[in-house]
């Protein structure tokens, strides 16, 4: 029996591609859906190299031998800008599995002056809203906001599922939220609370931060007159190719766990989002790196509702 040879996706000529590229769009609209049919556009304008997919441009008939490369090309077109998974869907999969019930993780409530014997052993994730978060913190302390809805999701990204957490809620409903959220996401980690307010974390010693969050009419001011090293857009790539502000690099949060995963940047960095939450986990991950940051509140949202700008990122 022979087999067929796979075809290969040669260079064509400018008029056959575009004759390709009508076939496509033509197969597609008549089998998918409107969102897929998006997609699959967008994926052949980022990638040529997609479009080189089997018509015989000549007589506008499809040649059968090439359905798998069509269907591999609207496959990744369908999943282009779904979110990454987070590193411990395995361990999900495990517990969906598993036949004994997940327990809802105990929390021990830590004084102050006990957080301060621990800190070189737990990870601090403060739940507070971005703007408490920015008016005074423990240093070190991550900001995911319970309140924005991504606690679990967030966290997972950052830290194992064995790091031992010590969470900073606003109050007893966010702290059960929380809970809530990072079982949702199979993280049962070690849990602890941290109890008292900033007056006695700073009177056990506990060492007590600012970070800067600017409105988006001060960071205009600030990039026009030079005082902003490096603009970074947090959000998901395909987030930012719908409109940025001009200069901005792209960095999702979860890309700043460590030195290793960041790229050199120029002090004071800003850092944005679509609203501000994301934005102020970014800022709180790169002052544990050590660097100057400042959160812009609002982000993309406020910058357009402000009448400013924004551009298609620099290729």
């Amino acid at each position: 029996m022979t087999t067929q040879a796979k075809p290969e996706q040669s260079n064509l000529p400018d008029d056959i591609e575009q004759l390709i590229e009508q076939r496509v769009e033509s197969l597609v609209a008549e089998h998918l859906d409107a969102l897929v049919k998006e997609r699959v556009a967008q994926a052949m304008k980022r990638d040529p190299a997609k479009r080189k997919v089997a018509i015989i441009a000549s007589k506008g008939t499809l040649d059968m031998a090439y359905i798998p490369l069509i269907l591999a090309t609207t496959a990744a077109a369908m999943v282009a800008d779904l979110p990454l998974r987070p590193p411990n869907v395995e361990r999900i999969v495990h517990l969906n599995r598993s036949a004994a019930p997940v327990k809802r993780p105990g929390v021990s409530r830590v004084t102050p002056e006990e957080a301060l014997a621990l800190l070189d052993q737990i990870a601090m994730i403060d739940g507070r809203d971005a703007p408490v978060f920015a008016q005074g913190h423990l240093r070190g302390a991550i900001n995911i906001p319970i309140g924005y809805g991504q606690f679990g999701v967030m966290a997972a990204w950052l830290f194992p599922p064995e790091t031992a957490l010590l969470l900073i809620p606003a109050d007893d409903e966010d702290l059960g939220d929380a809970i809530d959220s990072l079982m949702v996401a199979g993280m049962t980690n070690p849990l602890s609370a941290l109890s008292g307010d900033q007056v006695e974390w700073k009177g056990a010693g506990l060492t007590i931060v600012e970070t800067p969050l600017v409105n988006v009419e001060d960071l205009a001011h600030r990039i026009t007159a030079g005082k902003v090293g490096t603009l970074v857009d947090v959000r998901e790539k395909g987030e930012m190719e719908q409109g940025t502000i001009a200069g901005a690099i792209n960095l999702p949060y979860r890309e700043m766990r460590t030195c290793e995963t960041v790229p050199s940047l120029v002090e004071p960095v800003a850092v944005f989002c679509n609203s501000g939450n994301r934005s102020s986990v970014a800022a709180s991950l790169l002052e544990r790196l050590g660097l100057s940051v400042m959160n812009v509140a609002g982000g993309t949202t406020a910058w357009m509702e402000a009448g400013l700008p924004l551009t298609q990122p620099d290729a």
